[in-house]
């Protein structure tokens, strides 16, 4: 007898008080807000951001050089020694490695940002044949240990940027530049900032 009485006076909620009617859910405005995107880094000769040759390189200087960055610590080797790499992350993702010399200061940046162009337009994803109609006098030399699969181009006319040219001399003779012909199958895969002086 009680579920047809429940049937018949659903309407009116059976044993159980009928909940308010709730209007549109409103949002918070904060909810509604997308965390601010960080803006890549500028490159020139004689900077990387808020980076110049005389920097030093620690977390406080990086995060003052690169506001919004998250920036992490990894151990590299190098002939055998291990040493400190700071790497930035915008929007969570990879931008740069911050290398330190012997004295503290900057003596490398990488760049594997592909929104980051060189002076020359040049940037992470770039042919070989971009490459070398935006930098026409420039100069390759194979990379070492590691990395000796690898080809690194510099501007003769600007000696502090390079383009690494990831796994252009897989198969090739060791030691040597690959040809042009074998360069041409290759992209950019690293910007590389030297500055004049450590």
């Amino acid at each position: 007898m009680r579920w047809i009485l429940c049937t018949l006076l659903a309407a009116l909620g059976c044993g159980q008080s009928a909940a308010p009617a709730k209007g549109p859910t409103q949002q918070s405005p904060v909810a509604n807000e997308r965390p601010a995107q960080v803006e890549p880094p500028s490159v020139t000769s004689d900077k990387v951001g808020g980076l110049d040759s005389s920097s030093e390189v620690n977390q406080a200087s990086l995060q003052a050089a690169f506001p919004g960055y998250v920036i992490k610590t990894a151990t590299r080797s190098s002939e055998g020694e291990e040493h400190t790499v700071f790497e930035l992350y915008r929007n969570d993702r990879l931008s740069l490695t911050v290398e330190p010399g012997s004295t503290g200061k900057v003596y490398r940046v990488a760049i594997v940002d592909s929104d980051v162009k060189s002076p020359a337009g040049v940037g992470v994803g770039a042919s070989y044949g971009q490459l070398a109609q935006a930098v026409p006098n420039h100069e390759c030399f194979r990379l070492v240990e590691e990395r000796t699969n690898s080809v690194a181009c510099y501007g003769k006319d600007a000696a502090t940027i390079g383009y690494v040219l990831g796994g252009a001399a897989e198969g090739q003779k060791p030691g040597a530049v690959p040809p042009a012909a074998v360069l041409a199958k290759s992209t950019v895969t690293e910007i590389l900032w030297l500055p004049e002086s450590e």
